[in-house]
């Protein structure tokens, strides 16, 4: 309660004084009968019993100005050269000549310099194109600065909120380009002349952004003609570069789903009669689609481009979806063993897996070409296992396939994933 008395109390001393130091002894005498001679001694203001050419000067320049009107002062047709410069941190600068506002300093105690209200000038119409704000915030609340010569500059920050094309196919290590596109909506190029002096953005100031880094703004100025008109239309356009900083998506998001998808390497290296490794491959897939929400809500909606770690989040998704697939396989064989192999399984299936994979069956030989009795006596189960073994044994085989094909595809489909960006 205290404090909000005090606050209050210090706001009111505030306004009175302002309004008793401004308002005391001024006092305005304006001459119209007399020349201009005349006129710039009688058209004065007095602070304290002195003299004020500031006021002085303001009220003479001003005197038959219209801000509503471009800057017209030959019997030609004059056109208005405007510099747009931009630096990037909420600060635009206009620049241009206003032939009507000019003055010789010597007849005003040397002032080169006034500082005018936005209202009292005449300002072009500069429209940012593509802008989803209505207006530049700022652009009426910050005074003009006017020279002897009529050069104007207008410095003043402002927020904008623009619409730009992104291309989230590198994401997260992307480079954009927002193009910042200034020309007047009124005046055609014979009434108002758009260039840039710099033709770049200033980036000293700019502010360090967690997400982006700005590499740079290079301009450009162009000139249109329409068929249906026969004026130039110029306009002036910065391309902000935009560089996403990519260390914490390669933190958050990369690096844990690359150890995930990893994890599913394990679920092959668990023993067959394992129930667990249908288990470990659906919890990697559930965390796959975890990661792949979290990047979906960071991108953008766009139907023009896909990014390549979407792409490797459903690649990886789909492999994993196979490894489960093949785990189920692998425990369907395991326990059948209560069921007959059929030859056929034994002769064309059993056998050439165990040679490619490595395992050892009993009664089987490295090559595929064995003797007529060999085949009896396997056939007549002497020297081989019992069914229930036969299907253990198949089910290892299927296993270790899998890892092998799941370690190739994994491997192979990163490389091009990875390679395509």
């Amino acid at each position: 309660m205290l404090t909000g008395g005090v606050s209050s109390l210090s706001v009111t001393i505030y306004v009175i004084l302002g309004l008793c130091t401004v308002g005391h002894g001024k006092k305005i005498i304006s001459n119209t009968k007399d020349d201009d001679a005349s006129a710039s001694k009688s058209l004065t203001s007095f602070y304290n019993g002195t003299v004020s050419p500031l006021a002085n000067l303001s009220s003479i320049i001003f005197r038959n100005y219209d801000s509503g009107v471009r800057p017209y002062c030959t019997g030609e047709e004059e056109i208005v050269d405007l510099s747009v410069d931009l630096a990037v941190r909420q600060l635009i600068d206009l620049a241009w000549r206003d032939c009507q506002l000019t003055w010789d300093p010597n007849e005003f105690e040397g002032i080169t310099i006034l500082r005018v209200p936005y209202s009292r000038l005449w300002i072009p119409d500069i429209a940012l194109y593509e802008r989803v704000s209505d207006e530049f915030y700022g652009l009426k609340d910050y005074p003009v600065q006017l020279h002897s010569d009529g050069s104007v500059e207008y410095n003043f920050p402002s927020t904008v909120q623009v619409v730009c094309n992104v291309d989230v196919t590198n994401f997260p290590f992307d480079t954009q380009v927002c193009p910042l596109q200034f020309s007047s909506w009124t005046y055609h190029g014979l009434h108002l002349n758009i260039t840039s002096n710099n033709m770049a953005a200033d980036l000293s100031n700019l502010k360090e952004n967690v997400e982006w880094i700005i590499r740079e703004g290079p301009a450009h100025r162009r000139v249109t003609y329409f068929e249906s008109m026969p004026y130039p239309y110029p306009d002036v356009t910065f391309n902000i570069v935009l560089e996403r900083k990519p260390g914490y998506y390669v933190t958050n998001i990369l690096a844990p789903s690359l150890l995930i998808t990893c994890v599913a390497i394990l679920g092959f290296l668990l023993p067959v009669d394992s129930g667990e490794k249908i288990g470990l491959e659906l919890t990697v897939m559930l965390a796959i689609s975890v990661f792949q929400l979290l990047v979906a809500d960071k991108l953008p909606p766009s139907s023009f481009s896909t990014p390549w770690i979407v792409v490797y989040f459903n690649f990886t998704l789909f492999l994993s979806g196979i490894a489960s697939f093949i785990q189920v396989i692998v425990l369907n064989l395991h326990h059948r063993t209560d069921q007959q192999m059929p030859e056929w399984i034994v002769f064309n299936v059993l056998q050439p897996l165990a040679t490619i994979t490595l395992i050892d069956v009993p009664g089987f030989t490295a090559c595929r070409c064995i003797s007529k009795q060999d085949e009896n006596m396997i056939k007549q189960k002497i020297f081989i296992p019992e069914d229930a073994q036969l299907w253990i044994l198949l089910a290892k085989c299927v296993d270790r396939l899998g890892l092998v094909l799941f370690l190739l595809t994994l491997s192979v489909g990163t490389g091009i994933i990875f390679a395509s960006f």
